[in-house]
């Protein structure tokens, strides 16, 4: 078989060749082929069964918390009014659950960093949804304790952020840091998690809060204890506003 020219042969040339001639694309989450799409330089697409599995959040919401309500209980969830949240408003792109809950899991636990790419672009389009053009907030991923970190390789929510940006050309900046490492605390209510996440985080050295104006990122939102502890330390250092964003809820 002729062999390619030598400029041709080395590996990068090699892939950004395949890159650009790329063969039909398939599903990001169940890797169903689709002929319509082209893989390579595009971002992951998801197919038509997958997206039926994404129910986004429009309304009506708790306008603390994001969580749906119903529309005779619009404004304050009975949640938020027995116990008041730290931070201004959350809210998020869908809810955590189906293709979306699965997304995230794999990401998150199956190294599915391909996944990085789409859920940032979910997450800008609900920045738009409810926050509007106002670029004014500095985008800031819940830090991962740096043990936790190492383990995984990433940290999943400064990914989704830093895809975001690249959509919304905002900030992504990191004053915060993970002084504990935590277990699991989706089992835990949110007064708990409050308790177990007291002392969790701190302050970067040489951190700019002061008058600051904050979108805490992540990738789910389920009691608000985490965002709860994070706006915590911010408000203390003087932040502006601390608002919350996540791809589900």
């Amino acid at each position: 078989m002729r062999q390619p020219p030598r400029f041709l042969q080395g590996k990068r040339t090699q892939r950004a060749l395949a890159a650009i001639f790329a063969k039909g694309a398939r599903c990001a989450l169940c890797a169903a082929p689709h002929a319509g799409w082209t893989a390579g330089l595009f971002r992951p697409h998801l197919c038509n069964a997958c997206m039926q599995g994404v129910t986004q959040l429009f309304g009506p919401l708790c306008r603390t918390c994001g969580k749906p309500v119903d529309s005779s209980d619009a404004g304050t969830c009975s949640d938020c009014r027995r116990m008041p949240h730290l931070f201004l408003i959350a809210r998020a792109f869908a809810r955590y659950e189906g293709s979306v809950e699965r997304a995230i899991m794999a990401l998150k636990y199956q190294g599915e960093t391909k996944l990085a790419p789409l859920l940032g672009e979910w997450l800008a389009e609900a920045y738009l949804r409810h926050f509007g053009e106002d670029r004014s907030f500095d985008l800031l991923p819940v830090p991962m304790h740096p043990v936790k970190q190492k383990k995984r390789g990433y940290n999943q929510a400064e990914l989704i952020a830093r895809a975001a940006a690249r959509h919304l050309g905002q900030r992504v900046v990191q004053p915060l840091v993970r002084l504990e490492e935590q277990n699991s605390q989706t089992v835990r209510t949110r007064a708990q998690r409050l308790t177990s996440l007291s002392g969790a985080f701190g302050l970067a050295p040489n951190a700019q809060v002061a008058g600051g104006q904050f979108v805490l990122i992540d990738d789910v939102l389920t009691t608000g204890g985490t965002a709860d502890a994070c706006a915590d330390v911010l408000a203390t250092a003087g932040a502006a506003s601390v608002y919350v964003l996540t791809v589900g809820r």
